[in-house]
């Protein structure tokens, strides 16, 4: 009998070792998730709403997952000849124009983009609302089976030009429902020597065609 007791007493020990264990685990699980929670809490209202990106050079095709884009060329301009009716205008920027001709497709569902260059120092550029939407890639409808064509045109100081990208991401009415919006980033490759050299060689103007 007395050994009896003392098995019983070993097991109901061997329990609470085992609980303990079981407690530790689903603490251990507990502080995590907190610590992840804390570390999303922690995250800038720009961090929590930044695009997920996929990254790429010019020429290349970045692949988002929703949409691919590409860049073929970038053009620097002091002005830019726009269509105006019948006939065109000429209008000048304050800074420099960057004429960004890109190509995009979708896999499934059609949509519209739209895009931003961002400059090495931190600052984002909105397309210029000198050139109607109507004559840039943000008008058409990207569809599936194809490559749309077209131009993003910013207008930007000449010091932001070395070691800009292009973000593109869906319209910006989408972004603003989107709490995590894609975005295809792609670098332009303007190292100091190459920026220079393209402002050097800045267009004036630089005539943009109706269907680009």
């Amino acid at each position: 009998m007395t050994g009896s007791r003392r098995q019983a007493g070993g097991r109901r020990r061997a329990s609470a070792r085992g609980s303990g264990r079981v407690t530790s685990t689903v603490a251990g699980v507990a502080l995590a998730a907190v610590a992840v929670t804390l570390q999303f809490l922690t995250l800038t209202p720009e961090e929590k709403a930044a695009p997920l990106a996929s990254t790429g050079a010019v020429r290349e095709e970045v692949a988002t997952g929703r949409y691919s884009a590409k860049v073929e060329s970038v053009t620097a301009a002091t002005s830019i000849e726009v269509p105006d009716g019948n006939k065109n205008k000429v209008v000048d920027g304050e800074g420099l124009f960057l004429v960004v001709q890109a190509s995009a497709t979708v896999p499934a569902e059609p949509m519209h983009i739209d895009a931003e260059f961002a400059a090495a120092d931190g600052r984002r550029f909105l397309t210029t609302d000198k050139v109607r939407g109507a004559h840039t890639l943000a008008e058409p409808w990207i569809q599936p089976g194809w490559w749309v064509k077209g131009v993003f045109v910013f207008e930007v100081p000449r010091e932001a030009v070395a070691g800009g990208s292009v973000v593109v991401t869906p319209d910006r009415e989408n972004v603003l429902i989107e709490p995590y919006p894609p975005a295809a980033v792609i670098d332009l490759g303007l190292d100091e020597k190459a920026a220079g050299d393209l402002v050097a060689r800045a267009q004036h103007p630089y005539k943009l065609t109706r269907g680009n």
